[in-house]
């Protein structure tokens, strides 16, 4: 059920990094408003109305602390410019809109945005496929890679406030497994929710790992008491791990006739392409654009001197443990990544 549609929570934060990056540099300001705020009880920066941020400082809240209040900000801003409005309700709509052509342009068929910040709406849903194949968007991009594999952040805004920011990884693999960076997400309605990406056994490129509906639970003081995504993550990494084939073995194997690869067809579906070119942006800035990808079950031939490295794409939706056996995972090849 890698292409079933479930909530994803602040998963959603990743199409809204992507999306900002399509409009604004990492240099660019942007001033705080009191719509940006977001309530009590919902992941914040802690940022303050009237202050000062670059988006890169606002990207780096995001997508480490999962800051609502900057998805907010980021939103308003580039809304505004595709609206014309100064509204924030009607900027933060245009937004929304600009994700769910961003999902068409991405050919994720199971993926639909209600807001910037993943709270729980009847209209809004992904699947463990698409959020996967959606952070391999996100990590094409070194700068924004970078981000999301950070620890902790400490800055201080541009602002004449000069107010100190700070923050820790929602991601509690970070440093682990060969864990190079992550984003959460989690709500009540969702579950624990997960995408990362990781190290390939051998060094032979990347591994994208997408957790949707884990086990989650809170006490009384919305603390978690109950939160399996972690332990599945790391359930299907060590499987990845046990099951991995070499790219020098499987090219000895590409000489026998292809059989179907029915779990490689689920998990990926129709499939999404990765194409980074630099848009003049600012370096390490880049726009992602869906070209023709190709689905293979073995990695590109090492020896061709392509210069890509293969990608792996895995999706588990609903728990590891319900789906022992059944979750898949296919090697793509991109044009360029």
């Amino acid at each position: 059920n890698a292409a079933a549609r479930l909530p994803i929570g602040s998963v959603t934060k990743v199409a809204t990094a992507l999306v900002t990056l399509d409009h604004l540099e990492f240099s660019d300001q942007i001033v705080i408003a009191s719509s940006d705020m977001v309530a009590p009880g919902f992941s914040s920066m802690g940022l303050q109305p009237g202050d000062t941020l670059t988006v890169e400082q606002l990207l780096t809240g995001l997508l480490v602390a999962s800051g609502g209040d900057a998805a907010h900000a980021l939103a308003r801003t580039v809304g505004t410019e595709l609206s014309g409005s100064d509204d924030p309700d009607v900027a933060v709509a245009a937004f929304v809109e600009a994700m769910n052509a961003k999902t068409g342009k991405f050919q994720l068929a199971n993926t639909q945005f209600a807001n910037p910040d993943g709270a729980d709406s009847v209209d809004a849903w992904s699947s463990a496929r698409d959020v996967a194949v959606l952070y391999a968007f996100l990590d094409a991009n070194p700068h924004l890679a970078a981000i999301a594999g950070m620890t902790g952040y400490s800055f201080t805004s541009i602002g004449r406030e000069q107010t100190s920011y700070s923050g820790v990884s929602t991601n509690q693999l970070v440093g682990q497994h060969g864990v190079l960076g992550a984003k959460t997400g989690s709500t009540q309605v969702a579950g624990g929710c997960l995408v990362l990406a990781f190290s390939a056994p051998g060094g032979e490129g990347k591994v994208i790992l997408g957790i949707l509906g884990s086990e989650l639970a809170y006490d009384e003081t919305w603390t978690a008491t109950v939160d399996e995504r972690w332990n599945d993550a790391v359930a299907v990494m060590e499987a990845i791990d046990a099951g991995w084939t070499s790219g020098a073995s499987v090219a000895e194997e590409a000489a026998e006739p292809p059989q179907a690869n029915t779990q490689a067809s689920t998990t990926l579906g129709a499939n999404s392409s990765l194409e980074s070119h630099t848009n003049g942006l600012g370096a390490g800035n880049t726009r992602l654009e869906p070209q023709p990808l190709a689905l293979v079950t073995s990695a590109p031939d090492p020896t061709s001197g392509s210069g890509v490295e293969p990608l792996l794409v895995a999706s588990v939706a609903g728990g590891v443990l319900t789906l022992a056996g059944v979750f898949s995972w296919s090697r793509i090849s991109p044009s360029r990544l």
